[in-house]
């Protein structure tokens, strides 16, 4: 296939996702060639596949790619770039609001050398493929927490893939967290991993209970990826002067809250989105970030890696798409471009 001036990439149009050929080119100045090995499927992957994801007016028009964060090894690089970088291990983030958008879910990438990073010899790509997504949201709301001025937090959809994060990150920085979950098997997977704080939102004594932990652990900011009616659920047992940080739509619904909640109790939302974040650190703290990531990657990944569950070839992504729903409290399920 590298041989080939042909290659396969998933893109979507008007919510429906396909497979098409694709020319490859010159690679321009700066960039190197990434063939893709690893990328896996995130619930943002799947609003993105039914056209239901992003800002449209900072989106081009026409086909997208799918696939946010991967991984592979660079095959190819530009005069202008270190040859070096041949045969790395690298991964990388594609946001659809760039110019340049291609996504990851595709055999070959195209991509500036400064907007991947790089892993030592020994790091293979199904050890990196999510470095951005997950890890990155779960260090932004670490970053959220301080930065504005709270002392604990409350997250929903703990038993996830970047909740388990979150628990290993807040327990590390001294932080306490409340966890909410669905399940009796999810509440005592958190707690495996250390989660001191795990509440069942099925448990008819969720509200109550809640509020009276927010209370003693003094939680003023809720990071929440559901919306809906769960916004208000949760913001309302919380202190006065509260804020709901929204960083996704599992709910697939409008948020909806009364308006006492703001007039009378000073409560907020306001939303976390992963690009203005990182655009908004300084380079120190971005690189902190990033070698913070590429360190435990390195090592094992205990706080950042992914159980993979599966990995599908490429012709089978609408498979991995339905099936990715399931198991998210499980591991990951990944698509590898390069099976057939």
């Amino acid at each position: 296939m590298e041989g080939s001036t042909k290659f396969t990439a998933v893109v979507t149009d008007g919510g429906k996702a396909a497979l098409v050929e694709q020319e490859k080119r010159p690679l321009q100045e700066g960039e190197v060639l990434i063939r893709v090995e690893a990328s896996p499927v995130n619930p943002s992957d799947r609003y993105m596949a039914a056209g239901a994801y992003g800002v449209k007016k900072l989106m081009s028009e026409g086909p997208q790619g799918l696939g946010f964060d991967g991984s592979g090894v660079v095959i190819e690089a530009h005069e202008s770039v270190d040859s070096s970088l041949v045969g790395k291990t690298v991964s990388f983030f594609e946001d659809p609001h760039i110019k340049g958008y291609q996504g990851s879910w595709r055999q070959f990438l195209y991509k500036k050398s400064t907007d991947i990073l790089v892993f030592d010899e020994g790091v293979k790509p199904i050890d990196c493929f999510g470095t951005f997504v997950n890890p990155m949201t779960a260090l932004a709301i670490i970053d959220f927490t301080k930065k504005n001025g709270h002392k604990a937090l409350v997250h929903a959809a703990a038993a996830s893939n970047l909740g388990k994060m979150l628990v290993k990150v807040a327990k590390n920085e001294g932080i306490p967290l409340i966890n909410i979950v669905r399940r009796t098997e999810q509440v005592e997977a958190l707690e495996n991993i250390g989660a001191e704080h795990v509440l069942n939102s099925t448990s008819e004594t969720f509200e109550e209970d809640l509020e009276k932990l927010a209370e003693t652990l003094n939680v003023t900011a809720f990071f929440d990826p559901i919306g809906a009616d769960f916004t208000a659920k949760v913001l309302d047992r919380l202190p006065n002067g509260s804020t709901a940080y929204i960083y996704g739509g599992l709910g697939g619904a409008p948020i909806s809250i009364g308006g006492t909640s703001f007039i009378f109790f000073n409560k907020k939302v306001q939303g976390l989105w992963l690009g203005p974040w990182l655009d908004s650190l300084t380079t120190a703290e971005r690189e902190a970030v990033y070698q913070q990531v590429i360190d435990d990657l390195s090592k094992g990944g205990e706080i950042f890696g992914s159980k993979v569950l599966e990995t599908y070839p490429i012709t089978k992504f609408k498979e991995a798409i339905n099936a990715a729903e399931g198991v998210a409290s499980d591991g990951k399920l990944v698509i590898n471009p390069q099976l057939s």
